[in-house]
């Protein structure tokens, strides 16, 4: 379900971490008018797109990306009819994701957005033993009115369960 291309944006961001480092720069909100969605950011997002075909059918997924020292942080968005179970179609995305990235959950569990379902999910990179070249990615994932939601951030070499992954996922809001 989410592009392969999202990963390589996380990855080339993430190993360009020393020449665009932005450091001292505050945490500020981010609107997104189109993805009708707010959320705090220590970084100015980027927004690039991507097709995702399904069968004969095609969906614009929208990604907001940026990097911040050693963090990179990506809020996607797509429009998915419900074709199945709002809980398959939130594993589907899961599992792309996760099929995507070749990695495995280290750890998941069901959330919610206010009444809107969700998961929540961890990975690790299986490529190194070394705490300074692994990479850890979180997500949450919410299925809102018709609209998938991705929110991740990823981090190299440090767990991503710190104060600023929790700003993050706990800044999202919906716009009315």
């Amino acid at each position: 379900m989410i592009n392969k291309s999202l990963i390589l944006i996380f990855h080339a961001l993430l190993f360009c971490a020393a020449a665009l480092a932005q450091t001292g720069d505050p945490w500020k909100t981010f609107n997104s008018a189109t993805g009708k969605f707010s959320v705090r950011i220590p970084c100015n997002p980027q927004e690039t797109s991507d097709d995702l075909k399904s069968g004969t059918s095609v969906t614009k997924q929208i990604y907001n990306t940026c990097l911040n020292v050693s963090t990179g942080y990506v809020v996607s968005y797509a429009d998915y009819p419900v074709t199945t179970t709002v809980k398959a179609l939130l594993d589907q995305f899961r599992d792309g994701i996760l099929r995507d990235s070749q990695m495995t959950a280290a750890g998941e569990k069901e959330i919610s957005f206010s009444t809107y379902p969700g998961r929540e999910f961890s990975t690790t990179s299986n490529a190194s033993t070394s705490k300074d070249t692994e990479i850890f990615y979180s997500w949450h994932i919410y299925y809102i009115r018709g609209r998938m939601y991705g929110l991740g951030v990823v981090m190299k070499g440090v767990e991503p369960n710190t104060a600023d992954v929790s700003k993050f996922f706990s800044s999202f809001s919906l716009e009315k």
